[in-house]
């Protein structure tokens, strides 16, 4: 599971492994994907249609705190060479 996470993710299985420990503790689990049939192609796409809105949505969030940090980068950028500039002269 810590490694189908970490891929879905994007980040490291260590960075799973400690959301899960202490009282989240899962102990160890092998995940194994569903097959689909019949029976559970309903719950099947709903779980998937659930899961893509989840990771449009921290796409999004993620878009946004990476614009952040540019956005404070440069303000920083600016602000230093603006203080460089009044130092020299």
């Amino acid at each position: 599971l810590r490694t189908y996470l970490s891929e879905r993710l994007h980040c490291d299985p260590m960075r799973i492994t400690k959301k899960f420990t202490g009282d989240s503790c899962i102990g160890k689990r092998v995940f194994h994907p569903a097959v689909r049939c019949a029976g559970n192609a309903a719950a099947m796409d709903k779980a998937r249609s659930e899961l893509d809105a989840l990771e449009r949505r921290w796409r999004r969030r993620l878009e946004m705190q990476q614009k952040e940090s540019a956005k404070k980068a440069a303000a920083s950028a600016a602000a230093a060479a603006a203080a460089t500039k009044a130092h020299a002269t």
